[in-house]
C-alpha cells in the first residue's frame, strides 16, 4: 500500500513542501536557529534532494535515499553523514554516487558506503537489519548532530 501512495505523490510539490516546513520550523521562537534532517528510504531523499536548495541547512543524514543530482552536490552547504548500503546499486549506482571531486567541505566530509550491507539495514523490523553497522551509521549520525547544531 505504502509503495502504491509513493508513486501518487507529486515530488516536486512534496520537496517544496519540505523546504518551507523547514524555514517555518527554523522561524520559531526560543530555538537556536539551526536546522538538521535526518532520513531513512524516502525520507533520505527528501533530507538529500532539498538540501541543495535550502543553504540554511546547518547538518543532514540521508540513509539510503536518493542522491541529488552531481551537479547540484557542490551547492550543498549543510555538513553530512551520508548512510547507504553497498549493495543497494538501484539507489546509488557506483557510477551515480557523488565522490569528493563533485562536493566542497564540508558536504560530502563524512559519506559511507557501508560494502555488502543491504539496504534498509537500519531498520530493525526488516531481515535486512545489520545491528553492527546500524549502530555505526547512528553514531556518526550523532556526532554529526553533536558537533554542528549544539551551542
Amino acid at each position: 500500500m505504502a509503495r502504491d501512495a509513493f508513486a501518487k505523490i507529486d515530488q516536486a510539490k512534496a520537496s517544496e513542501d519540505w523546504i518551507a516546513a523547514a524555514r517555518q520550523a527554523r522561524a520559531v521562537g526560543g530555538g537556536s536557529a539551526k536546522l538538521g534532517a535526518v532520513g531513512c528510504r524516502y525520507g533520505g531523499t527528501m533530507v538529500s534532494l532539498p538540501a541543495v536548495r535550502l543553504p540554511e541547512l546547518t547538518a543532514a543524514a540521508p540513509f539510503y535515499g536518493g542522491p541529488p543530482q552531481l551537479d547540484q552536490v557542490g551547492w550543498i552547504k549543510a555538513e553530512l553523514a551520508v548512510s547507504h548500503a553497498g549493495n543497494a546499486t538501484h539507489v546509488w549506482s557506483p557510477a551515480g554516487r557523488p565522490t569528493r571531486r563533485h562536493c566542497r567541505p564540508p558536504a560530502c566530509a563524512m559519506a559511507v558506503i557501508y560494502p555488502g550491507a543491504e539496504h534498509g539495514f537500519h531498520n530493525d523490523t526488516t531481515p535486512r537489519f545489520d545491528e553492527k553497522l546500524a549502530q555505526s551509521a547512528w553514531r556518526r549520525t550523532s556526532a554529526l548532530f553533536n558537533r554542528t547544531m549544539r551551542g
